[in-house]
């Protein structure tokens, strides 16, 4: 079958068939032209350095903050992000930077001289990652080397407490240096609250009545958070009855850290990340039914509590933390 076909192909291409051919061929792409636009290739974007982009992002950020399209305590948070990630950096042409270096500068953060948890460096890494997304829709860049990266789990959070000797010495610490910050600490340490939360607590509770924390505060979806009660204690009463009390507010949670490990450098202690809240949760957890301290938390059930918020104390360890309270009334 090939070679009939064949020999009709030869046949066929006379001189003159060959012409009308070539001519049917030129008419078409001739149409084909007038149809498409043939463009050349985009050239790479003008070098641009590290320092000089992340101004231009963060204006356009600080305008997005202005017409109330993002948190101000989130926004804080982003800047202080920033500021992390241009450290060393200086000068560095923005397209040069590559995905091992993010990597290595990742694994090199530390907080309170200790490496961050996979949580921390998962927010690091996202908040680099909507820079450059950023960059490349404002043709500064053409890749983006922080997708090269390996995301750290969420799921994996690593927790740390302090021991009883250890609360205790943050306590006299802020009785000593810094009294609007122990009725805070107590908030968190002996009730369960957030940072976010401890912040924007308005007035300070007396003891007599259970901790109250509004839905207003409470972190989590609109329209799906509660209002939860924790209950007192006479140890809270006594350390909020030496403690004095500052308005805060969102925007006060760096603040309010920063505070925090100046009186944790005092006491000589190191606070690991959410210690206060994950403490709260392990010492009553030895001591109490799960269900309840997942309520305390502001938890909708008890899986969360355990998994994220416990770490394994002995009933001695609880009922030495839950009993600390200030040598003036003991």
């Amino acid at each position: 079958m090939q070679l009939i076909l064949l020999s009709w192909w030869k046949d066929a291409l006379t001189d003159t068939k060959e012409q009308e051919i070539k001519d049917l061929l030129g008419s078409q792409l001739s149409v084909i032209a007038d149809h498409v636009d043939i463009t050349a290739p985009k050239p790479p974007p003008a070098g641009i350095s590290l320092d000089d982009a992340m101004a231009q992002y963060r204006k356009e950020r600080q305008l997005m903050l202005d017409r109330g399209q993002c948190q101000p305590a989130h926004h804080k948070n982003v800047l202080h992000e920033l500021d992390k990630w241009q450290q060393g950096w200086t000068n560095r042409e923005l397209s040069s930077i590559t995905a091992a270096e993010i990597n290595d500068k990742l694994d090199s953060f530390r907080y309170q001289g200790k490496s961050l948890s996979n949580t921390s460096k998962y927010r690091y890494r996202g908040t680099l990652n909507a820079f450059f997304l950023w960059a490349i829709q404002h043709d500064l860049i053409q890749k983006n080397p922080v997708s090269l990266t390996v995301a750290p789990s969420r799921d994996h959070i690593s927790i740390g407490i302090l021991t009883p000797d250890e609360f205790r010495k943050l306590l006299e610490a802020a009785l000593k240096y810094d009294r609007p910050m122990l009725s805070r600490i107590v908030l968190q340490g002996l009730c369960g609250l957030r940072r976010s939360e401890v912040v924007q607590y308005k007035d300070k509770p007396d003891g007599h009545d259970d901790i109250f924390v509004s839905r207003e505060i409470a972190k989590g979806p609109k329209g799906k958070t509660k209002d939860r009660y924790i209950p007192t204690s006479p140890q809270i009463k006594a350390w909020l009855a030496v403690g004095e009390w500052e308005p805060m507010t969102r925007d006060d949670e760096l603040r309010y850290g920063y505070r925090l490990d100046q009186l944790a450098a005092k006491a000589g202690i190191t606070i690991p990340k959410n210690a206060l809240r994950h403490s709260f949760a392990s010492y009553q957890a030895a001591l109490h039914p799960l269900p309840d301290v997942a309520r305390w938390m502001g938890h909708s059930g008890t899986q969360m509590t355990e998994s994220h918020y416990r770490q394994g104390v002995s009933r001695k360890d609880a009922e030495a933390y839950l009993s600390i309270i200030p040598d003036a009334v003991s």
